[in-house]
């Protein structure tokens, strides 16, 4: 994302990815494509094109690695980016994420939500909002710690041990971590 890795991320699932992204300008709907290929992942190509998204970015990965093959079970996939974005999806309503045509809603893994506010002794404030899951997902059992914009910064085991099984995850939220996050001492 905002950081330029993301691009480079993308080559660890398949070895080329296309972006088509389309916004609003004014009146008009630009559209351009930026695509790359991993044995060159320092060179992307660019143009504009007329067949991007309504709004918003479509991200293509061709010649999915083998050992990326569990991106195959859509249904799984589809429930474990729900997880991975709650908070962000939360934050962002009118955003829409979608795998292989189907929608990634948070919705339909939650159990139960609760919010704390945490004081500090300095008197600063954070949020910490707890998601029970309805079933064990493999980030369960994570403190994340986000900014206020609900984007994940770092993620930590939460060190919790539970009796019953719970599957939840915990995010702390506040807007210094995006500070500390860019000092690199979060």
């Amino acid at each position: 994302g905002r950081h330029g890795r993301g691009r480079f991320k993308a080559f660890s699932l398949g070895h080329h990815v296309e972006w088509r992204t389309t916004m609003r300008a004014g009146n008009e709907m630009l559209s351009y494509r930026i695509w790359g290929d991993a044995d060159r992942p320092g060179i992307f190509e660019l143009d504009s094109t007329k067949d991007g998204p309504v709004n918003g970015t479509e991200v293509f990965i061709t010649n999915v690695r083998a050992n990326c093959d569990s991106l195959l079970e859509a249904s799984e996939t589809v429930q474990n980016l729900a997880a991975k974005f709650a908070l962000y999806l939360k934050s962002y309503p009118d955003v829409r994420i979608y795998f292989n045509g189907l929608p990634v809603t948070p919705v339909i893994v939650q159990k139960k939500t609760t919010d704390y506010v945490v004081k500090l002794e300095n008197g600063a404030e954070a949020k910490l909002e707890v998601i029970e899951w309805k079933r064990k997902f493999v980030g369960s059992g994570k403190l994340i710690f986000a900014g206020a914009d609900g984007f994940q910064l770092h993620e930590q085991s939460a060190g919790v041990r539970s009796g019953i099984g719970a599957s939840f995850t915990a995010y702390l939220v506040s807007p210094r971590f995006q500070a500390l996050h860019a000092e690199n001492s979060l």
